[in-house]
């Protein structure tokens, strides 16, 4: 197949595209979904530095020579990516030894939970922040980007248990849980699960968006009529109030009582399951400090931007209007205004430790 060739030229910088779909057709390419849309968006970034306001993709500046490829991670490097998918595996199949058959099936939010990552008021913030619509910007940014990492980082970390060759192997698979009229909790079967997936699809296209975190951050309100209009096509169609998602993992242990100690044994060995205490809290402040890093550089290219973009304005404003020591004045009292590295890093710690972690 031919591989399709983005038409960079088409855009300019300062350009503001509605959304996805909008970017695609100025981009002359098709719109993707899933695995392929990453790769569209890897690509995009090699040619364009731009910037998301809610739905909007902003152009910020198009670059003269194609960078080199990069991980798309968030900013992490394979080192601290790594770091926070190996710390994960020990805590996941620790939980599986305490359930039934060495199978567990539920949220994310209740996987961070049982693995002790997080603070119980992570899991309460995540419902907040996308239900309520008065959050500072800071929080909702804080809980929404360390929430998508951990997920990403939990979701790698179950891939690379399911091809184990070492033991503490698992398999694992996303499950539809529909909620009935009596509030019983039903796992759908592949013709359900499709159904209701082509119609939350359906009803991301009605709002212009392409899933439900894009949505959070375009408008509560039209995540609210959202959830509003899915829930009356549940009622009317199947007789359910609402569905979710949930992750199945089962441990690969074998049939026989002998082969599954001797790979409980295995795994517990290779995982260090034997002082948990001591996993979790080791876990906890290598994923804190690969986080760390990140934010720092989050933030610094924050800074950079912010300063720009004041400079810019600034300097259009020289010459225009018959002083320009005081237009060199008001330029200092924005650049002033800036939140510092410094600023936001101490928010950023003091989040990690109330919602997360506080490492000693």
């Amino acid at each position: 197949m031919k591989k399709e060739t983005m038409k960079i030229e088409n855009l300019t910088q300062g350009q503001v595209l509605k959304n996805y779909k909008e970017l695609c057709s100025a981009l002359e390419v098709k719109e993707k979904g899933g695995d392929s849309k990453k790769a569209q968006i890897d690509e995009l970034e090699r040619h364009v530095n731009y910037h998301r306001e809610g739905n909007k993709f902003v152009i910020d500046e198009i670059y003269g020579v194609a960078q080199e490829k990069t991980r798309s991670d968030k900013g992490l490097t394979r080192d601290d990516y790594n770091t926070i998918k190996e710390k994960f595996k020990p805590l996941i199949y620790n939980v599986l030894l305490t359930k039934p058959n060495f199978t567990y099936t539920t949220t994310f939010s209740n996987w961070l939970k049982e693995t002790n990552l997080v603070e119980e008021e992570f899991i309460k913030e995540r419902a907040r922040v996308e239900n309520e619509c008065y959050y500072n910007d800071f929080t909702k940014d804080f809980i929404n980007t360390e929430s998508d990492s951990l997920r990403r980082c939990f979701m790698s970390a179950l891939d690379s248990m399911s091809k184990s060759k070492k033991g503490g192997k698992v398999s694992h698979f996303k499950k539809k849980i529909a909620i009935d009229l009596d509030d019983k909790h039903i796992e759908l079967g592949e013709r359900e699960t499709s159904e209701i997936l082509n119609i939350e699809k359906e009803l991301y296209e009605l709002f212009g968006v392409d899933s439900r975190q894009e949505l959070t951050y375009k408008s509560r309100k039209e995540l609210r009529e959202f959830d509003a209009m899915l829930r009356a096509i549940l009622i009317d169609r199947y007789d359910y109030t609402a569905c979710y998602t949930a992750y199945q993992v089962i441990a690969i242990v074998g049939t026989k009582e002998e082969t599954i100690n001797k790979s409980i044994e295995k795994a517990k060995q290779l995982y260090g399951l034997d002082n948990m205490q001591k996993v979790v809290e080791s876990s906890k402040d290598e994923i804190y400090d690969s986080r760390l890093k990140r934010a720092e550089s989050r933030y610094e290219r924050r800074i950079a931007k912010r300063e720009i973009e004041i400079n810019a304005k600034y300097d259009e404003r020289l010459g225009g209007w018959g002083d320009d020591d005081f237009v060199e004045f008001l330029r200092e009292i924005e650049l002033n205004d800036c939140y510092s590295l410094e600023s936001y890093i101490d928010q950023w710690i003091s989040h990690y430790k109330k919602y997360i972690h506080n490492k000693k």
